[in-house]
């Protein structure tokens, strides 16, 4: 009896492991086609929570590469990159009249046009409906949060905090988020 999912474990098993490794999209592609075969021959709660955790983990992987791009395409060209930010978003918020809001702010921030103080506290209010913590939201919008506060001084900081000098620096010079070195803040 020949079946698929038996020669797909068999193979996946025979490669060799290196110590640590980087989670590519094609890895975790690979995982997840794993953990379907298992809980396909060995149908029971462990595996079948096994490959949700792989399916999640997939679309994370895709969502943060997904960003990467749109991070090179907002400093090669901003006005496609709000178009595809916008679209990014309604895919993971739905077509809701927030993403609306964020995408404005955004927009106006990477265009370098004036933003009111009205659309701070909006961009603030959205931004805490949508997001639990800083690492469910994108860099940039994590980013315009950070400008959104001193702007209106939510909190009391002279002169702006030294993670918002380093994502400016980084606009400034054309250098994509994601390759920002931290300082120690």
């Amino acid at each position: 009896m020949d079946i698929p999912q038996v020669r797909y474990i068999v193979e996946f098993e025979r490669r060799p492991s290196r110590g640590i490794v980087i989670l590519t999209l094609a890895l975790a592609e690979q995982h997840l086609a794993y953990w379907a075969a298992n809980y396909f021959l060995y149908p029971n709660a462990n595996n079948q929570r096994t490959l949700e955790d792989n399916r999640n983990s997939l679309k994370a992987i895709a969502e943060r590469e997904h960003l990467r791009f749109l991070e090179q395409l907002r400093i090669e060209d901003p006005e496609a990159w709000i178009k595809g930010m916008h679209a990014f978003l309604i895919r993971k918020h739905g077509k809701i009249p927030e993403v609306d809001t964020i995408v404005n702010f955004l927009r106006k921030l990477e265009l370098n046009l004036p933003r009111t103080d009205k659309e701070c506290y909006a961009y603030l209010e959205v931004y805490d409906a949508l997001y639990d913590d800083m690492n469910t939201a994108s860099t940039y919008e994590f980013y315009a949060l950070l400008e959104a506060l001193y702007q209106v001084r939510a909190f009391v900081e002279e002169p702006p905090s030294r993670r918002l000098e380093q994502y400016r620096e980084a606009r400034v010079k054309g250098t994509p988020f994601y390759e920002i070195e931290w300082d120690d803040d």
